[in-house]
């Protein structure tokens, strides 16, 4: 899969496309990643990955709920959705775009 990109549709609905050029999977995962900074004074970084939605194999979007964004949080943060192609159960490399 490439080409990935994602689309928030009236600040309440992600929209995630790719391209399927994946040639045996069974679906695909799309994940959201993001790693925050504590405003604490502990300089500890904290994250989370979750599933965002799973779809069958020739699929080439997904819709999810609002995702953070980094401005969601007040010390920094870095987030990102990721596609991965399944097979059997594993996972193909990701395909990730960064969020602004």
């Amino acid at each position: 899969m490439s080409a990935f990109s994602g689309r928030l549709h009236m600040q309440q609905v992600e929209e995630h496309t790719w391209e399927d050029n994946s040639a045996m999977e069974d679906g695909y995962e799309v994940w959201v990643d993001y790693w925050y900074a504590s405003c604490g004074g502990d300089s500890g970084m904290y994250g989370d990955s979750q599933l965002l939605a799973r779809r069958p194999a020739n699929s080439t979007s997904a819709s999810s709920a609002r995702i953070p964004r980094p401005s969601d949080f007040p010390c920094g943060a870095s987030v990102s959705v990721w596609v991965f192609a399944m097979k059997d159960g594993l996972r193909s490399g990701q395909s990730e775009v960064s969020v602004p």
